[in-house]
């Protein structure tokens, strides 16, 4: 069985959506990630606050044709950039 990564990058208003980790599968890839996540999710941050660094993520799986869900990101008030997205496999 193929193992694969997928990574990508989003960007947004307001607090970053936590939710999206568990329904999309995926993770931060780096600890700059990390953080600028966390930076998010201070009370300082209002839905009109723009995030100026894209997040970039990462997923594991099976296939090469996964894709984060767009719509969904896009309901939080995040976009994913599809000129990001990178595939590779792995094994």
């Amino acid at each position: 069985m193929a193992l694969y990564v997928t990574e990508f990058a989003v960007s947004g208003n307001g607090q970053f959506p936590i939710d999206m980790l568990w329904y999309d599968t995926c993770f931060p890839r780096t600890q700059e990630d990390v953080t600028e996540i966390t930076n998010t999710l201070g009370p300082a941050y209002r839905v009109t606050h723009r995030n100026t660094k894209p997040i970039t993520l990462g997923h594991y799986g099976d296939s090469s044709k996964w894709v984060p869900t767009k719509e969904r990101w896009s309901s939080f008030l995040w976009q994913v950039d599809t000129r990001s997205i990178r595939i590779r496999k792995l094994v």
